[in-house]
């Protein structure tokens, strides 16, 4: 046995020497106690050569400075009876369950394995049906069945037997000294089997949101529980009902589609040539002739590459075959620079190329907002400029006083330069951004516009041997 302190507090670890016995070992020991002192987790690896040998792993703790050892009683983990070789053990105690205050820094522990008798173990056979389960001891996977006297510690046990698609049996069992315990397990299904058949044939189905296949069908797996079915096909009502599926057990469904109350419906221009969407879904391109369409309110929108889009919306009844016809506006040179006459990217939205105008739009408010910004400041200078004359004007006597109030004077006249030159940049580029509005509206070509273009900002250096610049410009 071998003990070391754990001078050190929450999340410093507390490392003991190699515990060998027989060529068996216990090494990277490690103890992490919490902020409260209230729980204490173990870590170590447990080498060796006897992997199929259970030990008995054991620990020892004394809070008053090794004057008493205790053996703490609850522990849960790899510790005690019936832990094998391997790496990563892990255990942990929870304190105040044993003692009634929290441990300290100054706690000590004590390691130690030791083979197990042989009147400390007996030994398990499990077979399940169906086989090829997995057996889990209190956690601990031992194996596959059939499994067949296997050695298992001796004392109360919790066995779990699992396999997929099957429900997990799990029995409380009692290991007897050198008696061999006998478990014969059958595994309940954990799924039922669903039968599907109706009309007409081909509808999807659908379990929660898993796709099922086409009907009809037999015998396909559903995990057990409640479960919405939903049964549908294009041109036909959606078909949905509950279902409860039982282990085992198998669930028919027959269903009847109704045909979707449909109207017929025929799209005609001027232009032909013309995109159609029904209520935000491509219906085709015109003309369209006696199309199937459901019954109920609905709205088309029209669109042509050098045209306006046609929005409208209509009522198509059961059964009725109705004629929408449609008059596309085109779009003109003229009404496009007419609009952008009028207001900044105005006609450039006119004639879809939306980003573009939108850009010019903001552009020019930009640009107005900032002349009207340097105006008022513009004006506000020269009232200050012109305040300042007054006491050089006035004033006759002082020479100093004289001097002071010319340069407060001059000093007010540079700032209202200054402010009237801003203004004056400001009043061009307001009326460039609004020039280049109206270049660009005659030059556009109606029919190449549309909603999805992008504007994009090309910056380009400009080097002269005078001065050096930048040249920024929006491509589309």
């Amino acid at each position: 046995m071998f003990w070391r302190k754990t001078g050190i507090i929450l999340l410093v670890i507390m490392t003991l020497p190699t515990i060998r016995i027989h060529g068996q070992e216990i090494i990277n020991f490690e103890a992490i106690r919490d902020n409260s002192g209230t729980k204490v987790d173990f870590y170590y690896d447990f080498n060796g050569s006897q992997l199929n040998t259970y030990f008995c792993v054991t620990l020892t703790v004394s809070v008053d400075n090794g004057i008493t050892y205790i053996e703490p009683g609850t522990l849960t983990g790899d510790i005690g009876v019936g832990v094998t070789i391997g790496r990563n053990k892990q255990f942990t105690w929870d304190v105040l369950k044993d003692i009634e205050t929290p441990v300290t820094a100054d706690a000590m522990y004590q390691i130690g394995f030791r083979l197990l008798r042989t009147n400390e173990f007996g030994t398990l056979t499990v077979i399940s049906v169906p086989g090829e389960a997995e057996v889990f001891l209190d956690d601990k996977l031992i194996g596959v069945t059939q499994i067949n006297t296997l050695e298992a510690p001796i004392g109360s046990h919790t066995l779990r037997v699992s396999k997929e698609n099957y429900v997990d049996t799990i029995k409380e069992i009692e290991i007897e000294s050198q008696q061999n315990h006998r478990e014969v397990v059958g595994l309940m299904e954990n799924f039922g089997l669903l039968n599907v058949n109706g009309y007409p044939n081909g509808a999807d189905v659908y379990v929660e949101d898993k796709n099922l296949g086409n009907a009809p069908f037999e015998q396909k797996s559903v995990d057990v529980g409640n479960h919405s079915v939903t049964i549908s096909m294009e041109k036909y009502e959606t078909f949905s009902t509950t279902i409860e599926i039982a282990p085992g057990q198998q669930q028919a469904i027959q269903y009847d589609l109704k045909p979707k109350r449909m109207g017929l419906i025929t799209i005609s221009g001027p232009p032909d040539g013309a995109e159609i969407f029904i209520d935000g879904q491509t219906f085709g391109t015109s003309p369209i002739t006696d199309n199937e369409l459901l019954g109920g309110d609905h709205i088309m929108m029209v669109r042509k590459k050098g045209y306006k889009p046609y929005n409208t919306s209509f009522n198509i009844q059961i059964d009725e075959k109705k004629n929408m016809k449609y008059q596309l506006t085109q779009i003109t040179d003229k009404d496009i620079f007419i609009k952008s006459l009028i207001f900044t990217g105005r006609g450039q939205r006119y004639a879809e190329f939306t980003a573009k105008g939108n850009v010019m739009t903001v552009l020019q408010l930009l640009g107005i907002g900032g002349l009207v910004y340097s105006s008022v400041n513009t004006f506000n200078a020269f009232e200050e400029y012109d305040k300042s004359k007054i006491p050089y004007r006035n004033e006759t006597g002082s020479l100093s006083r004289l001097v002071s109030a010319r340069e407060d004077m001059e000093t007010k006249y540079n700032i209202a330069k200054t402010a009237y030159t801003i203004q004056m940049v400001a009043v061009g580029i307001t009326v460039g951004i609004y020039l280049w509005n109206l270049m660009d509206a005659i030059n556009i070509n109606p029919g190449e516009g549309t909603d999805v273009q992008r504007a994009s900002i090309q910056i380009n250096p400009i080097v002269h041997k005078d001065y050096t610049g930048i040249l920024a410009g929006l491509v589309f």
